[in-house]
């Protein structure tokens, strides 16, 4: 968008070239910070402001003075989510602390239970050797949602002791 002030006129141009000629002029993209000044009848002086542009709010009073279109970049940040709830990590990290050197990785597996017709899952830990014991059952999708069917997760993946 460009602006060209002349003889007191303010010409605003999009940004494919075409000269907007309305009563109100359009003012950029949704977005976009506008800076301008108006005279404020209620106040009886001159209000500077600085706004948005949205959906709603695409025009402006062609008394307006325009003093600066900013066009943001904006960039999408992605935050990793939580394998483990706080309360989860909490009990967790009790369980392993007498041993969480030897820890080799945690497991969120499943078990049919025949007699009751139903699955219920547990978590499995691991050390080196042979050794490693499960923690008692749960409802399935009940606790541990973060953590997928037998995948293996070391300590640090799921957040209980940081390196």
């Amino acid at each position: 968008m460009q602006i060209q002030k002349t003889d007191s006129k303010i010409r605003i141009w999009n940004r494919g070239g075409t000269r907007i000629m309305n009563k109100y002029y359009r003012i950029g993209e949704v977005g976009d910070r506008i800076t301008y000044e108006y005279y404020d009848k209620n106040l009886n002086q001159m209000v500077k402001t600085t706004a948005v542009v949205t959906s709603e709010n695409m025009e402006l009073n062609p008394d307006a003075n325009i003093l600066k279109i900013e066009h943001p970049c904006y960039e999408e940040t992605y935050v990793k989510p939580e394998i483990l709830d706080n309360e989860e990590r909490k009990y967790l990290s009790n369980v392993i602390k007498p041993f969480r050197n030897k820890v080799r990785h945690i497991k969120k597996s499943a078990n049919f239970n025949v007699g009751r017709k139903h699955f219920y899952e547990f978590l499995s830990i691991s050390m080196p050797g042979e050794d490693s014991f499960d923690l008692p059952y749960f409802e399935t999708n009940a606790m541990y949602k973060g953590m997928k069917l037998d995948k293996e997760y070391t300590l640090e993946e799921l957040g209980l002791f940081k390196k």
